[in-house]
């Protein structure tokens, strides 16, 4: 499994080198918050602003458009604006949480037959395998309804609670392998990354929100 993070055009494995240190109590509470955002957002959301797209998506970004310029049909500039739909968005930012909260994968590669796998009810989205041969990203077949986002959000937040409330400092020093998109930083940059990850998107998704109401 391979794996790619972006937002607003940004790249999320070069922005962020985290040096705050890990207390497991406080971190619970900042995940929790942070969800927060995210879930009062999605609850907020109107259905007509649910495909909405929350920036421009340009070709330049990263894996927006193939090198040699012979996109696979359907691959337009209108067709890439799903990559910063509200709902794709918020299903990125919750692949993310699930997956950074993984220690088992930390010092083995990721493949298919790995440690990590989503819930069988959200299985098999871009996020898992987001390139296509031309090393472009895939673009979604279905839009992710909002009970969905939602159960997954819960899945994820149940998750990070009980991962961080048990790890040791042995389980913090713990290093990503050389398969992973942030390879040789320990699990506790990598809950740092994942935390501040929330936090933007999130945050984004609610200043989208904000603004559209008073449009």
């Amino acid at each position: 499994m391979s794996g790619v993070e972006s937002g607003s055009g940004r790249d999320w494995f070069d922005r962020y080198s985290p040096t705050m240190s890990v207390g497991n109590p406080l971190l619970v509470r900042e995940f929790d918050e942070a969800i927060d955002v995210l879930e009062a957002a999605l609850r907020k959301c109107p259905e007509a602003l649910w495909e909405a797209s929350l920036w421009k998506v340009e070709r330049t970004e990263p894996g927006m458009w193939p090198g040699n310029d012979e996109p696979e049909p359907g691959r337009t500039d209108e067709s890439i604006q799903v990559f910063s739909a509200l709902w794709k968005v918020a299903y990125h930012c919750l692949f993310y949480l699930d997956w950074y909260v993984t220690i088992e994968m930390m010092a083995t590669p990721i493949t298919p037959e790995g440690s990590f796998a989503t819930p069988e009810y959200i299985r098999g989205g871009v996020e898992e395998d987001p390139f296509n041969e031309i090393w472009t990203l895939k673009r979604p077949n279905h839009v992710y309804r909002r009970e969905l986002l939602l159960q997954y959000l819960e899945y994820g937040r149940a998750r990070a609670r009980r991962v961080i409330s048990s790890l040791t400092d042995d389980d913090l020093a713990k290093t990503c392998g050389p398969n992973h998109p942030h390879a040789s930083k320990t699990l506790e940059q990598l809950l740092q990354i994942n935390l501040a990850h929330l936090r933007e998107h999130g945050g984004q998704i609610r200043r989208f929100l904000a603004k559209s109401q008073h449009a």
